[in-house]
C-alpha cells in the first residue's frame, strides 16, 4: 500500500473509531442512577476512566508514536489507571476518599513549595492564587483535612495485587517502566547501536532511529481501555446499546492487514 493510501486508511479508522469512543463513554454515564451524596465516588471513578478515553482518543490522532519508543509510556499510564479504578471499585466510597485526599495532598505540598521561595516571580504568584483557588474549590463533605503524607496503596504493585490484578500487573507494567525510565535494558536496545569499525572493539554510538508505524500497539491501548469499560460494566451493572469502538478498530485493521497480505 502507498503512504497515501495508508494515511487515508488510518484517518478514515481513526475519525470513526474517536465517534464511537465519545458515544460508549456518553451512553455508560448517562445509564447511571447517579446518588450526589456518593458524588466522590462517581467523580473519582468517571475521572479516571475519562483519563482512559482521552489516552487513546489523543493517540488515535498520532500515528508517528505508534511504535516501541512512545507508546509503551502511555501504555504504562494506562495499566496504572485501570489497576487504581479496579482498586477503588472494590471499597468505592472509602478508596474513592483515600485518592482524593491524596491528591489534594499533592497540590497543597506544591503549593507550600511555590510559596516558601524567598523570590517569587510573576509566574509563581499566580500558580500561588490559581492553587489556592482550586483546592478551595473542593467541596466534599469528608475533607475535615488534607493528607500531606503518602497514599497507602500507591506502590502500583501493592495495589494490583490487592485488586487481584497482579498478572495484568505482570503482562505490562515491568515492560512499560524499562521505556518511561529509560533504563538499560531499554536504551541499549533502541538508542544505541554497534560502531561499525573494526577497531573500536564493538562499542556502541548513540543513534536516533526512525521506527515504523506498528498499529499492533495502538491496538493494545484500545484493548486496555476495553478492560476498563468491562470492568465498570461489571460492577456499575452498566448496559449499553452502542456499537463498540473496540470491536470496531479491530475489525477495522485487522481487515486491512489481511487485504495486505
Amino acid at each position: 500500500m502507498e503512504n497515501q493510501e495508508f494515511y487515508k486508511m488510518l484517518a478514515d479508522a481513526t475519525n470513526e473509531y474517536r465517534k464511537l469512543l465519545k458515544n460508549e463513554l456518553n451512553a455508560r454515564w448517562e445509564s447511571l442512577n447517579l446518588d450526589l451524596m456518593k458524588s466522590a465516588e462517581y467523580e473519582v471513578i468517571w475521572g479516571l476512566v475519562s483519563r482512559q478515553c482521552s489516552l487513546v482518543n489523543e493517540m488515535s490522532y498520532s500515528y508517528l508514536t505508534w511504535n516501541e519508543f512512545f507508546l509503551p509510556i502511555i501504555m504504562r499510564c494506562m495499566v496504572e489507571n485501570h489497576i487504581n479504578i479496579s482498586w477503588i471499585l472494590q471499597k468505592p466510597n472509602e478508596r474513592a476518599k483515600m485518592f482524593i485526599e491524596y491528591g489534594l495532598g499533592r497540590e497543597t505540598k506544591q503549593l507550600e513549595f511555590a510559596k516558601a521561595k524567598k523570590v517569587k516571580e510573576e509566574i509563581d504568584l499566580k500558580f500561588i492564587e490559581n492553587t489556592e483557588n482550586w483546592i478551595n474549590q473542593q467541596r466534599f463533605s469528608f475533607l475535615n483535612k488534607i493528607n500531606v503524607g503518602s497514599w497507602k496503596f500507591n506502590d502500583v504493585r501493592n495495589t494490583a495485587i490487592d485488586a487481584g490484578y497482579k498478572e495484568y500487573y505482570d503482562i505490562f507494567y515491568d515492560v512499560c517502566s524499562s521505556a518511561t525510565h529509560s533504563t538499560w535494558n531499554y536504551i541499549a536496545k533502541h538508542n544505541l547501536k554497534f560502531c561499525e569499525s573494526p577497531f573500536h572493539k564493538d562499542h556502541r554510538i548513540p543513534v536516533i532511529k526512525e521506527p515504523e508505524i506498528e498499529i499492533g500497539l495502538f491496538l493494545i491501548l484500545t484493548k486496555i481501555l476495553q478492560d476498563t469499560f468491562e470492568k465498570i460494566d461489571k460492577e456499575l451493572n452498566i448496559k449499553i446499546t452502542q456499537p463498540s469502538s473496540y470491536e470496531y478498530i479491530m475489525n477495522a485493521f485487522n481487515t486491512e492487514n489481511k487485504t495486505n497480505e
